[in-house]
């Protein structure tokens, strides 16, 4: 490394074969690169203790080798100055004990994707320098994974050959091959091929063949229990990708560039690769929360108070207090390598003698868009405004840009936003939107522009939405949210010419927003009678739901539930719950029906106003001869009774809200003892994230979170798991709801 003083070489009157590696800080003595701290001056370069600029000699070609030590500051840096990571991942995720990985800052176990090219090659060889290293010392480990496609004769041979590099450098080396008969025979594509013939490829190939590796990626890291997946991406795809974002009509938050940390893609509702299980816990009614009750009137207007202590309802509903499981993240993808160049990585390959392979597609600009932007790099085609140095200064402003907004709509949250209640268990939440005049909003918000302000919270509005969305967070612009801001945001975006009265109007209609209804909810102390209650501060309260299914348009998912007493793999129902059930034998072992072990095929499906009419005719059919007259307060309090379960709906979820919970149902034959031939049924059995049986009472087995059936002539008990979707869980501490260490101190 050569020390050159900044004075000295802002005089240099001729080009030098240098390149700027970093700078040097005289007040914190800490060096950067590109932007990231990549160690202190006196761990670096002790002789020197001046501001400077860091520099290397390099030949006139500008080729530069990454070293293993710069590489690993890179990598740290992607890591932990993630903020999903920060957010999401707990001290212990890939440590043995609290604080391991403060020190470390880099991930335990990890895959790389290697394709065979200088770019995943290079990878390859610099993880593994860094698992030599002194300072890692053995505490990381790495599998590579190498993709056959299978979409050329040669794919296998070629992978196979990579596998042997890879082999050679002595790293732990899986070859993942793709089947595209499943993706084939969905588009009805496989026309009975002869015998021998490959089966022919679908349409938009490159898009399923990326669909297709990522899922198979994401499958092996959660059967090798590895939480990251490094990709070799550089600064060159990082500056070819917001070109072409650029030439979409990207702008803003859009211009950031290639995240260095993020989920998986493409693998969504595969457990274990887009979520996993865990045992953050979200507490459904914490007693240190004021405890509030929605209601709906007969003409389905909502109403917010305290419950009743008198109401037998409302006894229930102050006893239904309980924790729900959250799913945590599943595979993360990383990208250590975006801060140098192709040119870089090609010398490591060279200097290091590791071998690649070139792809001579790449550099067809008539084949994809990127191509044809990549020829114009390379030809130094591009007006100076696209170059490399203009598009990262443009990339390192949108992330700022980005980085602020962020923090801002944390400050609008925190100080602007109240949730009342949230319940995962019927996916609804109940959040107040405070004043948000300049003197009551927080100093960061307070100067904001009027448009900057809207930005903000649009961010916020979608944040809030996801909670309860039936969809993948953002899968909705931040566009979709802008126009309905004013709805839940008083005093932003109204014409001076419009009236209070108007814009109030406006406020309580109810909207739908990336599956999300918002319903206005009254403070029921403001009807005749009933003084308000001080706890709720004012009467900008929203109930936020799933949306109502629209007609013919029910998820539907089908499981079949083997006898043998293990649990079904996860499955995700609507995008809200994943869920998994098993059978266990009541009066009999299964292992004495030898090869009878026929699954039992389910149903989970919205809940519909026909299965509350079949249940209340089944509760007067199964009423004991000559007890015409119910007592409904009584049978309020008896769980399993049709007025129960009423009690419980209303408790858990008033009105339309019910007709979105999931209910596991059976369909078919059942045969009984003594009765062979069996008779066609349909049953409703369990509302499963109430863990409330529908159907299957009985004394001996009267717990309400499991269900007694008869398969396969025998009786078995239908026991399920669940948990809630993966949630931003920094929007709910912000607005004051327990999550994780706050709920266990609950």
């Amino acid at each position: 490394m050569y020390i050159i003083p900044r004075a000295t070489y802002g005089t240099q009157q001729q080009p030098l074969p240098l390149i700027i590696l970093g700078t040097y800080s005289c007040e914190s003595h800490l060096v950067t690169f590109s932007g990231k701290l990549i160690g202190r001056a006196d761990e670096i370069t002790p002789r020197f203790s001046c501001a400077c600029l860091i520099l290397r000699r390099i030949d006139m070609a500008g080729n530069i080798s990454i070293s293993p030590f710069l590489f690993q500051r890179c990598f740290q840096q992607a890591w932990s100055g993630s903020r999903r990571v920060r957010i999401n991942y707990g001290d212990t995720k890939y440590g043995t004990k609290p604080g391991d990985n403060d020190t470390l800052q880099l991930p335990r176990r990890f895959g790389i994707a290697v394709s065979g090219g200088a770019d995943s090659m290079a990878l390859a060889y610099l993880c593994k320098q860094l698992e030599r290293s002194s300072d890692v010392a053995g505490a990381i480990s790495f599998t590579a994974f190498v993709v056959d496609h299978r979409a050329r004769p040669e794919s296998t041979a070629e992978a196979q050959k990579v596998a042997g590099w890879l082999c050679d450098m002595d790293i732990k080396t899986q070859i993942l091959s793709l089947d595209w008969k499943e993706i084939t025979s969905s588009q009805n594509q496989l026309t009975s091929p002869k015998t021998g013939a490959s089966s022919p490829l679908p349409s938009a190939f490159e898009t399923h063949a990326r669909r297709h590796r990522f899922q198979a990626l994401g499958i092996a890291c959660h059967a090798f229990k590895l939480e990251t997946l490094l990709l070799g991406h550089h600064q060159d795809d990082n500056v070819e990708t917001t070109i072409w974002r650029l030439s979409t009509g990207a702008n803003g938050l859009g211009l950031g560039g290639i995240p260095e940390v993020a989920r998986i893609p493409e693998c969504h509702g595969l457990f274990g690769a887009s979520e996993s299980w865990s045992t953050t816990s979200i507490p459904t009614k914490p007693p240190t929360k004021p405890q509030f009750k929605v209601r709906f009137d007969n003409h389905k207007h909502g109403f917010i108070g305290p419950p009743d202590s008198n109401a037998t309802t409302d006894q229930i509903y102050s006893n239904l207090t309980s924790n729900v499981n959250m799913a945590s993240p599943g595979i993360f993808i990383c990208r250590p390598l975006l801060s140098f160049t192709k040119t870089s990585l090609l010398e490591t390959c060279h200097k290091n003698n590791v071998p690649y392979v070139s792809d001579p597609t790449n550099f067809d600009p008539t084949l994809t868009p990127r191509n044809a932007i990549r020829s114009l790099r390379t030809s130094n085609s591009l007006p100076r405004a696209l170059e490399s140095q203009s598009i990262l200064s443009l990339i390192r402003s949108s992330q700022n840009l980005l980085q602020k907004s962020n923090e801002l709509s944390n400050y609008l949250l925190s100080s602007q936003c109240r949730i009342l209640d949230f319940n995962p268990k019927a996916g609804s939440a109940v959040i107040q939107f405070l004043d948000t005049s300049p003197a009551s909003m927080d100093p960061q918000l307070a100067t904001l522009s009027a448009s900057r302000t809207r930005q903000i919270q649009t961010i916020v509005l979608r944040r809030i939405s996801e909670l309860v969305s039936p969809f993948p967070d953002s899968h909705f612009s931040l566009r979709s949210y802008e126009p309905l801001v004013s709805n839940v945001f008083p005093g932003q975006d109204e014409s001076p010419d419009a009236s209070a009265t108007s814009n109030d109007q406006k406020r309580k209609k109810a909207f739908t927003v990336a599956g999300v209804l918002f319903q206005r909810l009254a403070d029921e102390s403001s009807t005749p009678g009933k003084s308000q209650d001080p706890r709720l501060g004012g009467d900008n309260i929203w109930l936020l739901s799933r949306q109502p299914f629209m007609r013919n348009r029910d998820p539907v998912t089908q499981i079949n539930v083997s006898p043998g007493g293990s649990f079904t793999p996860w499955a995700l129902w609507d995008n809200r719950y994943w869920m998994r059930l098993r059978l266990v034998p009541c009066d009999r072992d299964s292992s004495e029906l030898g090869g009878q072990l026929i699954s039992l095929p389910l149903t989970i499906r919205p809940f519909h106003k026909f299965d509350i009419e079949r249940i209340r005719k089944d509760a007067v059919n199964s009423r004991p001869q000559g007890r015409m007259n119910k007592d409904s307060t009584a049978e309020q309090k008896m769980p399993g009774t049709f007025e129960h379960l009423k009690a419980v709906l209303s408790a858990e979820a008033p009105a339309q809200l019910r007709f979105t919970l999931p209910v596991i149902s059976r369909e078919g034959i059942v045969s009984k003892p003594g009765n062979p031939l069996g008779r066609k049924i349909w049953q409703q059995l369990a509302l499963p994230t109430l863990d409330y049986r529908l159907s299957g009472h009985s004394t001996k087995y009267p717990s309400l979170s499991e269900v007694e059936l008869v398969h396969l002539r025998c009786r078995w008990k239908l026991q399920w798991q669940w948990m809630y979707k993966m949630i931003d869980t920094e929007a709910l501490r912000l607005m004051d709801w327990p999550v994780g260490k706050n709920a266990e101190e609950t």
